[in-house]
Formats: C-alpha cells, structure tokens, sequence
C-alpha cells in the first residue's frame, strides 16, 4: 500500500504506448468503426424490445444474448461459492456498465450514480441519493423491501483501473446488510486491441463507444465466500474485510486513497492542463473579477458559495455553464466531474493570467470518503 500513489490507480491515456499494439489498433479501426455501427443500432433496438419484457430469468436470457452480440462475454469462477440466498453483493468497481454481468447472472440490481443513461442502463436503479445520509438509508432500506432481487455496491465509490489497487471501501455501507457476497470483476480484451476500459476522465458515452468499438469485452466474475458481520463487530473492520477479500482475489493492493483523492487527482490534471494552454490577452486582471461578481448578484447566497467552489478548481468555466449544471446535480462535487469528463459543453474564458497552482493538490494524501465531502444544494 505505501508503494502505491493516487496517479497509479487509474489509466491516464485510453491507448498504449507501445508502437507495434497502436499501429495494430489503427489498422483495426476500420472494422472496429463499422462494428460500433451496427452494434450500437442492434442495441437502440433491443433496448426498446425490453422495455416490454418483464424482470424475469427469460428477459435477462434475452439480454445475455444480445450482450453477446455486442461483443460483452460475461463469465465465472469460483461459481460454487454463489449464494443465492444472499441479497447484497460488494465488488470492486472498473467501467461504467459493472453492472451489467451481475444483472446478467445474478438478477441483482445496482445503485446508479446518475451517470449512466439507456440504453444500457438493464439492472440499474437511480435512487436519487446522496450516500452518507440518513435519508439515503431509508432509500436504500426501504428499496431493499421492495424487491427480491439482491443489490449491487460499489464500496469504492468510483472507477479505477482495476489493476494495481483499490480505493478504500467506505465503512458506511455497512449498515445495508450483515451478510454480504464479495465479487471481483476483471474486464478483458483482446491483446491487439489493448485500449483502457476507462479512464480519470472517462465518461459513460465514451466507455460506451469503446465496448461497442472492441471485438471482444470479456467481463469476469470471481465469487469469494460470504462474510458475515460479527458481534460487536465495527462498521470500519467489516468493511475491511470485504476489501481485503476484493483485493486479494483480484492479486492488487488495497489503499487508503478515497474517492475524493480521485476528484483532488482530476483538478491537479485539469490545473497542469489549463497552464499548458491558456494563453494571456489584452484584458486587464480585473475584467474576470467584474464578470464574476456581475453574475454572482443573479444568484442567491447559497448558490453564490458553490459556484465560487466550481470557479476555483475551474475559473476558465464561464458562470452561467457552472449555475446551470449546478441547479441539476445540485452538487459541486458532481458538477466538476461533469466539467471535467466534457458532460457539460462550453467555451472557455480566457484569463489575463494563470492562476499559480495550489500545492496542496499536487501530491494528493488520504482524506476521507467522498461521501462525507459533497456540497449539496437544498431542493427547491
């Protein structure tokens, strides 16, 4: 854990360095442009055939088959460690669509962050929750009493690699359930096609058009044995052993870098980014604070506060984009993210001057989970 640095954790580039495997990549391409074509159209129509199909075993048999056409194989190890009494499953968390091999099989149901939209959206429930809440557990619990299907987490709160280790599992899931199912997943592609399943800056559509761009999406289950939380036992010890078994079936490390380390990473990246290309002009330093505080006076307090938070990490996003994306997440935290994987399009303001770094951001420690960092706008 101590050899491991917050940067390791996730593919900067989608694409190898390596001559030989880019130039093989390229001579795919072709085929590869024509495949996510046709793909993609076979999937806008089995999307729309589901919506008619109830949650049964025959519509996820029918989804499986239509995966396989899409290039996404699902499948499993250790299968007689599968409980199928179990209703909460734990696993670490790679792309986007981790939920799709698990719905495949199991039938379980994950817990959409909001990101992912149809039409692969089959075995995702967006419960419109902020995790580390008291409400979100009332969500979760009551939604847990109204299916019989079991549920899918990601302790880890967002994507990484996969490869090198994980990020800390946040103790406050254990509250969803006593006993719970440890899963690895591994996602595999062919080696003349090595391209990332993700990236720091990733989004849903771009993860998406990579599946569909791939010959083969090779997704791998490994189930460990059931882990029960004991007498006594405190929420931060269970989770720990549900990571120690993730990380040891996928042969990483675990670390104590958390979600929000991720997003410290993503504006050091941004910040690097923005030195290396905004330019100066002729405006003078105090045209951006005018343009600022002009706009600001639009909005109420509240608002005033979270739009500042956005403009720090991002002051080359003009107000209006940051407010608008803010009044729909109703988070900072998400609308960076948002800002940042290209969600959210915009032009860029020029600045008289870059703005130095913040060296507190440039070699990024442990902090806690983000669950416990969020800005969240009070609903209106």
């Amino acid at each position: 854990m101590e050899n491991v640095e917050v940067k390791d954790l996730f593919y900067k580039n989608r694409f190898p360095t390596d001559g030989r495997k880019i130039l093989s990549i390229i001579l795919y391409a072709p085929f590869g442009l024509l495949l996510a074509f046709l793909r993609f159209s076979i999937l806008v129509q089995a999307y729309l055939l589901s919506s008619f199909f109830p949650e049964s075993v025959i519509k996820r048999l029918f989804l499986r088959a239509i995966c396989t056409v899409l290039g996404i194989i699902v499948r499993e190890e250790n299968k007689s460690e599968l409980d199928k009494a179990v209703k909460v499953f734990m696993s670490n968390h790679i792309t986007y669509y981790d939920h799709i091999p698990l719905y495949l099989i199991t039938g379980s149901i994950g817990l959409s962050s909001a990101k992912v939209s149809a039409p692969l959206n089959w075995g995702l429930k967006d419960l419109k929750i902020k995790p580390g809440t008291e409400s979100a557990k009332a969500k979760i619990q009551n939604f847990r009493g109204e299916i019989e299907s079991p549920i899918l987490i990601y302790p880890e709160e967002e994507t990484t690699s996969g490869s090198v280790g994980l990020l800390k599992f946040s103790p406050w899931y254990a509250f969803v359930s006593s006993t719970v199912q440890p899963v690895c997943l591994k996602l595999w592609r062919p080696p003349f096609i090595d391209i990332a399943p993700n990236t720091i800056e990733s989004s849903p559509l771009s993860d998406l058009l990579w599946f569909l761009f791939s010959p083969l999406n090779v997704f791998t289950i490994k189930y460990s044995p059931v882990i029960t939380k004991t007498s006594g036992e405190t929420n931060e010890s269970f989770m720990g052993r549900i990571e120690d078994v993730v990380a040891n079936g996928l042969n990483i490390k675990k670390t104590a870098y958390t979600a929000s380390d991720k997003f410290e990473y993503q504006k050091r990246l941004s910040t690097e980014l923005r030195r290396t290309t905004v330019t100066p002009d002729n405006r003078s330093p105090s045209y951006a604070s005018t343009h600022t505080s002009y706009n600001l006076q639009l909005i109420n307090d509240r608002q005033e506060q979270m739009v500042e938070k956005v403009s720090e990490v991002l002051p080359h996003v003009p107000i209006n984009v940051i407010l608008k994306d803010l009044k729909k997440t109703k988070s900072v935290d998400l609308t960076i993210s948002n800002l940042l994987e290209g969600i959210v399009p915009y032009t860029p303001i020029i600045m008289a001057q870059d703005r130095p770094v913040d060296q507190s951001i440039i070699e990024p420690k442990p902090s806690v989970s983000v669950t416990e960092s969020q800005n969240i706008l009070p609903v209106e």
